[in-house]
């Protein structure tokens, strides 16, 4: 049975390696996260937070299995949340109890909801490039531990999703920085062709780069 879990887990590793190797926005990598996250966890929730700089918040940007109910009341988590912990300390926080649960959530634990709901979880601080840029939390219905060999997949398997999601915000920040650059260059483009003066701009070494009609 354990060779099987193990198995099932280099599985779920190697394919959210090769889903994220091509993933180019948050939102691809955040689909990729929920989807294997969830496969290799065999969890039956996942929520996966960015790190809002700005705000100092935590941010929800993908989720599945969860309550709509419950959905609100983490939407945001600040730093009065116990999750927001593992933010603050870089260290993961591993419920496996009912009873636990109940502690570190009173609040949640004892909200009337529908449905099935949370009895155990983990949650781990995504950290690229020397800061936290967002959480994993994956959850599920019934108790259950959380070996050191479980806990080893989960921190790969995190680091996989902190380094895409760092790389998808670079690529964005780019294509941003670029639409910008050329609706500029489109602007300045219009203005020269339309103004009554004659504009001539050279580079260092005197070669006419721009000259209106």
């Amino acid at each position: 049975a354990r060779e099987v879990v193990a198995r099932r887990r280099l599985e779920a590793l190697g394919e959210l390696a090769s889903s994220l190797s091509a993933a180019l926005t948050t939102e691809d990598v955040a689909k990729i996260v929920v989807e294997s996250g969830m496969n290799g966890a065999t969890a039956d929730t996942c929520t996966l937070y960015s790190f809002n700089e700005s705000t100092r918040q935590l941010d929800l940007i993908a989720e599945r299995g969860c309550n709509p109910e419950i959905v609100k009341q983490i939407r945001h988590i600040g730093p009065e949340s116990p999750t927001y912990g593992a933010i603050a300390t870089g260290k993961s926080l591993w419920v496996e109890t009912a009873e636990e649960y109940a502690r570190v959530y009173p609040e949640l634990a004892h909200k009337k909801v529908p449905g099935e709901r949370a009895q155990a979880f983990w949650s781990v601080p995504l950290i690229a490039e020397g800061k936290p840029i967002g959480l994993l939390g994956m959850g599920f219905h019934e108790p259950r531990t959380f070996p050191p060999s479980e806990r080893d997949f989960v921190t790969t398997f995190s680091h996989h999703c902190a380094e895409a999601l760092v790389r998808a915000h670079h690529l964005e920040g780019e294509r941003r920085a670029r639409e910008v650059a050329e609706t500029l260059q489109a602007s300045l483009a219009t203005t020269l062709r339309s103004i009554g003066d004659a504009v001539i701009a050279t580079d260092a070494a005197g070669c006419v780069t721009i000259m209106n009609p």
